[in-house]
């Protein structure tokens, strides 16, 4: 666990921050989970470099919405690149769970 600083978000957003020292180079993932009907927009600064491009994972779908045996892949996790740094910004779209990967520099 990596100390943070949630922002003034009301009770919408949480997360957390773990650094993984098991693999070389170190690895940290920020955790951000967005209960809230809007989107949450949120400004990290990092207290040590991390490569430049990092991947985020995201799970997102409207307040009710549910996978079912007739609709399996409703809501699916997506992943995709972008660009990091000690310094960024993420987007945590309403009703989502994201999960953004570093590798430290």
């Amino acid at each position: 666990y990596l100390p943070s600083t949630l922002p003034t978000n009301g009770d919408s957003v949480h997360w957390s921050v773990v650094r993984d020292t098991s693999v070389t180079p170190n690895a940290v993932y920020i955790k951000v989970a967005n209960a809230g009907s809007s989107t949450a927009t949120l400004d990290f600064s990092l207290p040590f470099s991390v490569a430049s491009t990092g991947s985020l994972t995201v799970l997102s779908g409207s307040q009710n919405e549910s996978n079912t045996p007739s609709s399996p892949n409703a809501v699916v996790p997506v992943t995709r690149s972008f660009t990091a740094g000690k310094t960024f910004t993420l987007s945590a779209p309403a009703y989502s769970v994201n999960v953004v990967n570093l590798t430290v520099a």
